[in-house]
This record gives structure tokens, sequence and C-alpha cells, in this order.
């Protein structure tokens, strides 16, 4: 944690028990993405020390060497031995004029797509065994484009930089769903070769692969349901341009537009 502050050009202690008695208390039901929350052992020894995303959710690294993920205060462990949320960056708490900026969230820029559920789907005749991770949740001011690896959307896999923005559009009033996310390129060749288009001709056979088949910014791709509507949403949002609708040549599908495959 003192890397990533440091890295945000704010200074903190080095370790745990002195950290807690520096910064801003703040407590649980106002915590703010970048602030640091505390959990204490039965004697009260400060033990560990995780980031918080706003809420109950935080960053935590359970031990050197063990991947980021996300947790949360409402789990039975965490709950029992929180200590409290220290605040050591006004801009963290919006006094900047920037609102929640989460200005050293954005040092760690930590991997928040963790796989661990295994999603079984079947395209052009070919099934596959897809591992992914939980939907992130991201704080004000997060750059999506950073999330790497697949997560699981309405019990499908999706590219993790994509899952944010359909979660903000239903947020927002988006009523659809999605109907596809992720194919692996054999079953991108299984669609092709069945004669469906539009469809992009996939690496296997020579081709340029469909952005389907992506897991990282800018490729991957999703077919929805009510697509006008997430189309109108995502124009006057934050992740306009980012996420674009294909209108007539593929109705159901957004994508980044870099390169017009499918």
């Amino acid at each position: 944690m003192q890397w990533a502050y440091a890295k945000a050009g704010i200074t903190i202690p080095r370790v745990t028990d002195q950290q807690i008695l520096a910064g801003t208390p703040v407590d649980r039901k106002h915590l703010l993405p970048g602030d640091l929350v505390f959990f204490k052992d039965s004697s009260g020894y400060v033990h560990h020390v995780g980031m918080s995303l706003g809420g109950d959710k935080f960053i935590n690294a359970p031990q050197t060497g063990e991947d980021v993920k996300i947790d949360s205060l409402k789990e039975p462990y965490f709950a029992q031995q929180f200590a409290g949320g220290r605040r050591f960056d006004e801009a963290v708490s919006g006094h900047s004029g920037h609102g929640n900026d989460a200005r050293v969230l954005d040092a760690v820029q930590p991997d928040q797509v963790q796989p661990g559920k295994v999603l079984t789907t079947t395209f052009g005749g070919v099934t596959e065994h897809v591992r992914v991770g939980a939907l992130p949740h991201v704080a004000d001011g997060y750059d999506v484009t950073q999330l790497h690896g697949l997560v699981e959307f309405d019990h499908k896999p999706v590219a993790g930089w994509i899952a944010p923005i359909l979660q903000y559009a239903r947020e927002h009033g988006w009523k659809g769903s999605l109907n596809e996310g992720y194919r692996s390129d054999r079953q991108q060749a299984g669609i092709y070769r069945s004669g469906m288009r539009p469809a992009a001709l996939p690496v296997s056979m020579g081709g340029g692969g469909s952005n389907h088949s992506g897991q990282d910014y800018p490729a991957g791709a999703v077919d929805v349901s009510d697509a006008q509507q997430l189309s109108n949403i995502l124009s006057r949002s934050k992740y306009r341009g980012l996420l674009v609708w294909a209108g007539a040549k593929d109705p159901p599908h957004f994508s980044h537009p870099h390169n017009g495959s499918y």
C-alpha cells in the first residue's frame, strides 16, 4: 500500500500497525475508493490492510506472492476483524473538485479479473469450458481498459473491460440482456463454416479473427438485446466511444470500433 500511495505522490507509514495510527479515521459506511481498510486479530493486533473500492468492496492481497482479488467487508471473516478505515488523500474524498477520482486506486491498477468459475459455451457446434472471474466493481474514474481476462455477466463469459460498461448501462436504465459475449477462435471457425454472416474469418483459417474472441481491450465484443437503448445510454456516458453499436451492419453487436471485424 505504501508503494501505491507513493505512486500517487502521497507518503504514508510503511507497516500496517503504523498506517492505522496515521491519516483520517473513516467508518465503514463512509468508505470511498482509495481509503485503506484495516483488520485486527482477537488480541487487537492490526495484521492486515486492504484498499477500499467504495462501500464494502476492497482490494485484497492476502499474502506476498498471492493474486490480488476483490473481497467484501460483508464476509463474516472480514466483518469480524474490521478495525476501521483511514483516509490519506483529500482527492479521494472529492475535496479536490474532481469528485471520486480514485487517484491512489489508479496507481495500483489492479487486475480485478481473478479467474475462478467455469462456464460452458457452445457456438458453431463447438463446446468450450471457459474460466471466468466475478464481475469487477470499479471506482469512479477507473480506466476499465486496464482490466484483463474474462468475467461472468448474465451467466456468460465476456471481456473484463466490457462488463463494467454493461453494468453501468443497466444501472442507468438499460433493460436488455447479454445474448453472447466471448467465443473462442475454434467456435468462430465453426460459425464461419456454417455460413452464418456477418462472421469474421477466424485466425485458424487465415483471417484476422473475431472481436468476440478477444479478452483484452480493444478486442472483445458482445451481442445484446435492446441494442438501441444501450447505444443511447452509452452515447451520453463517460464510456462514449469505447463500446459502440454496429447498427444495421449487425443489429445486436457492440465492440470497440478499432478494426471493423465481427
